[in-house]
């Protein structure tokens, strides 16, 4: 019966048959795999993905982003299911999403569920097959900067509470999210070597934004990748450090999150142990910022840093926290 199927949704997906007819045949094999609890006859079904890409082609040629964001959520719940079936087609699959990805013309939606689909498909692992797509994971991060550097900025910034935004499910969420996930799913071993260069790079440059999206990515690291960043960790905090004197404040509340996860993720760590009179002190003159917003952080991120420090190191700087904690008052 398989076979039939298989054959049936084949003769759908593909040309001469309608966009409509196709985009209902990948509804339909997402129904059929997510239904069907026989693994064997799911792999009956992996023929089927390069047709299915090819029809998410066809849509993104059509301009239907509407189409395109339903064929990857059926793509998505596919991966979910079973990502193995992609194995024969995992290259093609990379290739397709983030050829759209990388476009500038492509809609926020459909780049955001393309995204979406990579995701799910590297957290089904084995973490071997994503050490074979380094080169597609290098472009991946670098669709995620930009999407972290799609901040956006004005007068009100500096008076809400955190750094998103109010309309929708902003391509800087969505990033975000992505990098921790990332961290965990593929580990420091792996994405260390990629994400590092990439992230430097970012964060060397003149335009804010661009440092803004290095700072927040590598805020995101460390609950993956703690043991690989573990030794780089004094130079990592010196460059964030650095970071806390930016004209922007944007990227001082970036430089903000990155030393509060790095307090967060990194107890005990001698490395970070050492840090704290380069981290405390500038902390503290950050309570002094004039931006209300990278104010506030900074008290939260003092709460992070001092949660697991000896407390007799925490005495040393007491008096001078709470004075300036009582001025913001």
């Amino acid at each position: 019966q398989i076979q039939i199927l298989s054959s049936a949704l084949e003769w759908a997906i593909s040309p001469p048959q309608g966009l409509g007819v196709r985009c209902a045949a990948i509804e339909a094999i997402a129904a059929l795999v997510t239904s069907l609890e026989d693994s064997n006859q799911i792999q009956m079904l992996q023929r089927l993905i390069p047709l299915v890409l090819a029809t998410l082609g066809a849509v993104l040629q059509a301009g239907d982003a509407s189409q395109a964001i339903h064929c990857l959520e059926w793509l998505t719940a596919i991966a979910d299911e079973s990502a193995s079936i992609f194995d024969k087609a995992r290259a093609e699959t990379w290739q397709a999403v983030l050829s759209f990805a990388v476009s500038p013309q492509t809609p926020d939606e459909v780049r955001h569920m393309g995204v979406e689909l990579l995701l799910t498909l590297v957290e089904a692992g084995p973490v071997s097959k994503v050490r074979r797509m380094a080169s597609s994971l290098e472009t991946l991060l670098t669709v995620l900067m930009e999407m972290l550097a799609t901040v956006t900025f004005d007068e009100a910034w500096g008076l809400r509470p955190d750094y998103e935004d109010e309309d929708g499910v902003p391509a800087v969420d969505v990033a975000y999210e992505a990098f921790d996930r990332l961290s965990l799913a593929v580990g420091g071993t792996i994405l260390g070597p990629i994400a590092t260069p990439v992230i430097l790079s970012y964060l060397g440059q003149l335009v804010w934004r661009s440092r803004f999206a290095a700072l927040m990515a590598l805020s995101q690291l460390p609950e993956g990748c703690r043991k690989a960043m573990s030794p780089q960790l004094p130079n990592l905090a010196g460059l964030v450090l650095q970071h806390l004197q930016d004209t922007h404040p944007c990227v001082r509340f970036a430089s903000i999150q990155c030393l509060a996860q790095f307090a967060t993720h990194f107890p005990g760590d001698e490395g970070w142990a050492h840090m704290h009179q380069q981290v405390v002190p500038a902390l503290v003159r950050a309570l002094e910022d004039p931006t209300p917003r990278v104010e506030a952080h900074a008290a939260l991120a003092l709460v992070n840093v001092f949660e697991d420090m000896d407390p007799s190191i925490a005495q040393q700087y007491t008096n001078r926290c709470v004075v300036a904690l009582l001025q913001l008052l």
